[in-house]
C-alpha cells in the first residue's frame, strides 16, 4: 500500500526534493497520515490472523 511512495522517497536526493514530490502528488500530511493508518491497520489484521494459522 506504501511501497511506491516509499520508493519514490528513496529516489530523492534531499528534504526539498521530497517535499516538493509530496506536494505534486498532492499527498498532504493528513491524506498520508490516513492512508499510513489504514497501512498499519492492515498490518495488525495480517499479523493476528498469522497467529491464529499458527
Amino acid at each position: 500500500m506504501i511501497s511506491p511512495l516509499i520508493s519514490l522517497l528513496e529516489d530523492c536526493d534531499d528534504f526539498d526534493e521530497a517535499y516538493e514530490l509530496l506536494t505534486d502528488k498532492n499527498l498532504h500530511s493528513k491524506k498520508f497520515e490516513q492512508s499510513l493508518q489504514k497501512a498499519l491497520f492492515l498490518c495488525e489484521l495480517q499479523g493476528r490472523s498469522d497467529g491464529l494459522d499458527e
